[in-house]
């Protein structure tokens, strides 16, 4: 195609079995020379594009929320193996591009029936789910639960022809034109709402956003390596544990920032969960795992090892540390899990008590790897005696007692 003009590429793919092709699983492979060509004609309208397999990003992509890859370094991404298809980082450094993102198709439909000469014109992907809507307008991100408005380069969205996991293809519904897309303003068309309209995921979001309007919890932060940890640790290890380390799953988000969010933004972290277990579970449908999850997120209240941690922590807080302790250690953080050993063993009475280094790194203000070498510490000093030991292959938290007690 050597010789056709920017977006005429576009157009010829938008007539072909590619992104004209309906969103089903019966379409042949894609050509990454072919994903290449769309990239750099996607490239050329100012956008900035970056490679992607099944939906994620292939590689770091935050130096591209800022700067637009060139010619030479997106030939680079889409050498990479595995590539499927191709997505536009939003916001300014796409030229102010926005998209709103319709996951569900009735209400994607109702809004176009009231807006019938605007969905005819603004450009328009088909998904899997729903619709993608594309324009100029106002930056910012907003959740509605059911979708998306998306308008800041910490997000992006897949294009046509890339390859959706179930295997169907994106596709233009209404094709870009030839030359710059419109600028609206997406309240007075329907597409934000106005500020006074809240809901529960929305008001969520505002809580967990910067002054900027910019949501903390972006896309790749479920990429970080927190929830990866998170994510690997509760996988099953056989048929039959996808409920229970569901619930595992579970009980491990309550003790993060994700604690009181509503089930919608978990979501990415669930879908990583069912990949990864795919090669264990039975069942390979996500909605089941989705529907045990959303189960199981309704009864956990406390995070893996808690319970009545809390109550423990706050006692132990005000309290005074042991004097032996003091003479031992000088630091703030090791007197004060010293003080919430003794609570919790008070507590559990004659039985050994649960504490996991993740939870005990939560209330300390520490990283559970500090707070896992200081239970080691107090188990070396002859403070705790590690009665279990926990382990991630068993989904089991250590169990300690408490045995310093005739010193107090």
């Amino acid at each position: 195609m050597n010789g056709i003009g920017t977006g005429q590429r576009l157009a010829a793919l938008a007539s072909s079995r590619f992104m004209g092709a309906k969103m089903i699983p019966h379409c042949s492979g894609l050509d990454q020379g072919q994903l290449l060509d769309c990239a750099l004609d996607y490239a050329a309208r100012g956008w900035s594009i970056i490679a992607i397999r099944d939906k994620k990003a292939a590689g770091s992509w935050k130096q591209f929320q800022t700067a637009r890859p060139d010619a030479s370094t997106l030939r680079k991404l889409f050498r990479a193996r595995g590539i499927n298809g191709l997505a536009v980082l939003l916001g300014q450094v796409s030229g102010g591009l926005v998209c709103r993102d319709f996951d569900c198709l009735e209400i994607y439909n109702s809004w176009a029936n009231r807006h019938r000469q605007l969905a005819a014109d603004l450009p328009t992907v088909e998904t899997a789910r729903g619709r993608h809507v594309y324009f100029r307008g106002p930056g910012g991100y907003f959740d509605f639960g059911n979708g998306e408005y998306r308008g800041d380069s910490k997000h992006y969205c897949v294009l046509p022809p890339s390859r959706h996991p179930t295997g169907a293809y994106y596709r233009w519904d209404v094709p870009l034109p030839s030359g710059d897309l419109p600028t609206i303003d997406p309240v007075q068309f329907g597409l934000l709402p106005a500020l006074t309209e809240r809901t529960e995921t929305t008001e969520w979001t505002e809580r967990n956003s910067d002054n900027g309007g910019r949501q903390r919890k972006t896309e790749d932060v479920y990429a970080s390596e927190e929830w990866q940890e998170i994510i690997n640790s509760t996988l099953p290890k056989k048929h039959g544990q996808r409920t229970r380390r569901l619930f595992d799953l579970c009980r491990q988000l309550k003790g993060t920032s994700l604690a009181d969010a509503p089930p919608r933004i978990l979501r990415p972290i669930v879908v990583d969960w069912h990949q990864k277990a795919l090669p264990t579970i039975r069942t390979q449908e996500f909605a089941e795992t989705w529907a045990h999850f959303l189960s199981a997120w309704g009864k956990v209240r406390f995070s893996a090892g808690q319970g009545a941690i809390d109550t423990a922590f706050q006692r132990a807080a005000q309290s005074t540390p042991p004097a032996y302790a003091t003479a031992l250690y000088n630091e703030r953080g090791i007197l004060l899990l010293v003080a919430l050993c003794r609570e919790l063993q008070r507590q559990a009475g004659a039985a050994p008590f649960i504490l996991d280094c993740r939870t005990a790194g939560r209330l300390l203000g520490v990283s559970h790897v500090m707070a896992w070498k200081w239970l080691r510490v107090l188990c070396a000093d002859e403070i705790l005696d590690e009665v279990e030991k926990g382990s991630q292959a068993t989904g089991k938290a250590s169990r300690f007692r408490y045995i310093a007690e005739q010193r107090d």
